[in-house]
């Protein structure tokens, strides 16, 4: 993650992924602030919550109940006329979860359903922890992104490469190219927030 960051951008914004690199693949993203109301998500706030909660139970031990928490987050955005487009994060740390079990048929069925939500292919439960280049092995969206960075342009554009919409011709991305642009975006946000605040007297 780290090259990616240093391969596009100013070393501060390799230094901002840095300083939450206890957590860097996967970084409290909330994609509601840039969407339209009737496709807001859960709030940043309530993700974390719930994330939380997962990391709790899995630190006792209690599998079941983290998994629960977390299938129940990914219904609850997925309730209405339209799923809702909320962050993919809860996704990813179900299916962590489920590879570290070795609950085959559970992943595979997340896994199916992940694919059908976002521009992303997840593995096969054999090669989950195969490695790849992530972003770097897409110069051409590298590029894009380049140009947006970091006018708040550059938010609904990762979006758009992750999230589906009608008749996209985006390509899916790897496992851990998704990781990037979740990290980018993150990023972004952060940076985009702090140029628009306010200064202080």
């Amino acid at each position: 993650d780290l090259d990616m960051m240093a391969s596009l951008f100013p070393e501060q914004d390799a230094d901002a992924a840095a300083s939450g690199s206890g957590k860097a693949a996967a970084p409290q993203t909330d994609f509601g602030d840039s969407l339209s109301p009737s496709r807001r998500g859960v709030k940043a706030e309530e993700l974390l919550d719930i994330q939380q909660q997962a990391d709790f139970f899995v630190s006792l031990g209690q599998h079941d109940q983290a998994i629960t928490v977390l299938r129940s987050y990914i219904r609850q955005s997925k309730s209405g006329v339209e799923m809702a487009e909320t962050s993919p994060m809860a996704y990813l740390d179900l299916l962590r979860l489920y590879h570290t079990l070795n609950r085959r048929q559970d992943y595979q069925l997340l896994r199916e359903d992940f694919n059908q939500a976002f521009h992303v292919h997840v593995p096969e439960f054999d090669d989950y922890r195969q490695q790849s280049q992530g972003l770097l092995a897409y110069p051409e969206v590298m590029s894009r992104i380049v140009v947006a960075w970091p006018r708040p342009a550059v938010l609904p554009l990762i979006e758009d490469m992750i999230f589906k919409r009608p008749d996209s011709p985006i390509e899916s991305f790897d496992l851990e190219a998704c990781r990037d642009l979740l990290l980018l975006y993150a990023v972004a946000k952060e940076r985009i927030a702090e140029e628009d605040a306010p200064l202080a007297f």
